[in-house]
């Protein structure tokens, strides 16, 4: 599978084994599957299952749609466990990114085309590419009681999260992935991945020490932040983040 899947497929079947907890640049899919976190406790979550059964199950249910060298396939029934109740059925279907995949064909091979981050609509990419944009080479600063987090956006897509204790202690987490996903976000609903006034929008995920998300939008080409809780979060000037 990891052969015949392209990058970006790749980097999605990485996300969906190990969990966004373990979603680092210097995990191979091949790594990935060779010792899967089905188990994983992300914050928020709490679910185990057995991967085959897991999978068979929601996958005899999908509907897939051809249509030339591409090809949607949609579940229709999933589960997810959460530490208080929890959702099944097409409810469930509906906070799961991977809930609809898409492959295209290519040299008789059907390849995992998807995005990581579930933003698979050509408006939602185009949003999310632009809200890359204005957010590379700046950085975020949280303060909190008794530590501050420092959250770079490099270029290349990793953000070594640097936290700075009361105490004086500093630690630097190991290099992490930070996506966005343009018309998704894990703590709201699926919201479009441009507002009413045409601003792209959607947020921004960092899974470091103390794992992170912004909802992000872009007003008159500058980028502004709040974290899941509605406070507003200051982000620096391009260059800032000095990667």
């Amino acid at each position: 599978m990891c052969s015949q899947t392209t990058p970006l497929g790749q980097l999605a079947l990485i996300q969906m084994l190990r969990g966004e907890e373990e979603y680092l640049p210097s995990t191979t899919c091949t790594q990935a599957f060779a010792a899967p976190r089905l188990d994983y406790q992300p914050i928020g979550l709490l679910c185990s299952a057995g991967a085959a059964a897991y999978f068979q199950a929601v996958i005899k249910k999908a509907v897939i749609h051809v249509k030339g060298n591409r090809a949607t396939i949609q579940l229709t029934s999933d589960f997810i466990c959460q530490q208080e109740g929890g959702l099944t059925g097409s409810s469930a279907v509906k906070v799961d990114p991977l809930a609809t995949t898409h492959w295209i064909q290519q040299h008789g091979r059907w390849l995992f085309d998807d995005e990581p981050t579930g933003t698979y609509s050509p408006s939602g990419r185009k949003a999310a590419a632009m809200l890359r944009a204005a957010l590379n080479g700046r950085k975020i600063t949280v303060k909190r009681p008794g530590f501050s987090l420092s959250i770079p956006f490099c270029a290349n897509g990793t953000s070594a999260t640097t936290i700075q204790k009361s105490d004086g202690e500093i630690s630097m987490a190991a290099p992490y992935l930070w996506h966005v996903a343009a018309g998704f976000s894990v703590t709201s609903t699926h919201e479009p991945p441009f507002d009413a006034q045409g601003e792209p929008q959607g947020a921004v995920f960092v899974p470091a020490e103390a794992r992170a998300e912004w909802n992000v939008k872009l007003v008159g080409g500058a980028p502004y932040a709040a974290e899941a809780s509605g406070a507003n979060v200051p982000i620096s000037a391009p260059g800032a983040a000095g990667c």
